[in-house]
């Protein structure tokens, strides 16, 4: 008898935990939160990048390096960004490619700086771009706004060959992040 009670209280301490942890999950991550459309935008970006190649859920060394040589030069890195040229669905994890890195205001930062090896500067002409935002975590955008922007898409514009962009924003201290997606397009 006391052992059924025993079990019994340990199966329900594992299904509080499973629901509390899956619920701090849930809003932490922004799952229960919405992409929003801003619609069409022609931008320009200057660029301080590293290539990286591999799972994109695997680039925070490489957008380090660029961050910490940027805050060792004094380089202003207001924001950072993803730039991700493959469709991990049609490549092997190994093989795709992007670039990370700041965003940056002007290169008079730069004025005489040698960067070093694997770090180089990106122009973006200007470009445009289906722009959505997403206050929830990074990590699931893919889940969450890739799909949005695609149904948006279709029927009303092209994608282009290029990487679709997404610019990183510190909201405050807490490490909450606001982040831009940028998809290339063309009218149809």
């Amino acid at each position: 008898m006391l052992a059924k009670k025993i079990i019994k209280i340990v199966i329900l301490s594992f299904i509080t935990t499973l629901f509390v942890v899956g619920g701090l999950m849930y809003y932490r991550l922004g799952v229960n939160k919405e992409p929003e459309i801003l619609g069409l935008k022609t931008i320009a970006l200057t660029l301080l990048a590293k290539t990286h190649i591999g799972p994109y859920h695997k680039i925070v060394a490489s957008l380090n390096e660029v961050e910490n040589f940027a805050k060792k030069n004094k380089i202003s890195c207001p924001s950072t960004f993803g730039e991700f040229m493959d469709n991990p669905e049609l490549l092997a994890p190994g093989r795709l490619k992007s670039h990370v890195g700041c965003v940056l205001k002007s290169t008079e930062d730069l004025n005489g700086l040698k960067l070093p090896e694997g770090i180089y500067i990106i122009k973006k002409k200007p470009l445009k771009y289906l722009a959505l935002i997403f206050t929830g975590s990074p990590a699931i955008g893919p889940m969450k706004v890739y799909p949005q922007a695609k149904s948006w898409q279709q029927g009303r514009l092209k994608a282009q060959s290029e990487g679709v962009i997404e610019i990183y924003n510190k909201k405050n201290s807490n490490d909450e992040v606001i982040t831009e997606y940028y998809f290339p397009v063309t009218e149809n």
